[in-house]
């Protein structure tokens, strides 16, 4: 597979991830039962997907060029989403007060989510993008 071709899907593969992303911050707001003013919700959808290609794009590359095999790849794949879930919670905590404006956190719990994301984004990373490139760009290498 070529190098470009292999770049497009693996970044088409972690948009199409992103949907998990984009699923639980719409159903916050489909459960308060209206659209806050002061969210950025159009950056969000916009930039969620791009953050998870790029990311994902960047892992597949470290790992075809480091030779990973075996369950290192999941792992691998699964710690740059962690940084890629750290990186957001921290921009969307102190930036944009997200944590209270989505999810209802008080400004003392707040801090929860540096602790959560990293886990979700963890999970999200290595069983659903590290199996669909697996599958994919990374020619069907075995765990």
């Amino acid at each position: 597979m070529s190098d470009i071709r292999r770049s497009l899907i693996a970044f088409s593969l972690g948009t199409l991830a992103s949907l998990i992303t984009i699923a639980y911050v719409g159903q916050s707001w489909k459960t308060k039962g209206k659209r806050r003013k002061d969210v950025p919700i159009e950056n969000i959808m916009i930039g969620v997907p791009l953050f998870y290609g790029f990311t994902n794009l960047i892992a597949v590359e470290f790992v075809e060029r480091q030779k990973i095999t075996g369950w290192k790849i999941n792992v691998t794949i699964g710690l740059f989403g962690a940084a890629m879930g750290l990186l957001f919670s921290l921009f969307g905590r102190n930036n944009l007060g997200l944590p209270e404006k989505i999810f209802g956190l008080s400004e003392k719990d707040s801090y929860k989510v540096h602790i959560y994301a990293p886990i979700l984004y963890f999970a999200i990373f290595s069983i659903v993008v590290a199996t669909l490139d697996r599958a994919t760009v990374l020619n069907g290498k075995q765990r």
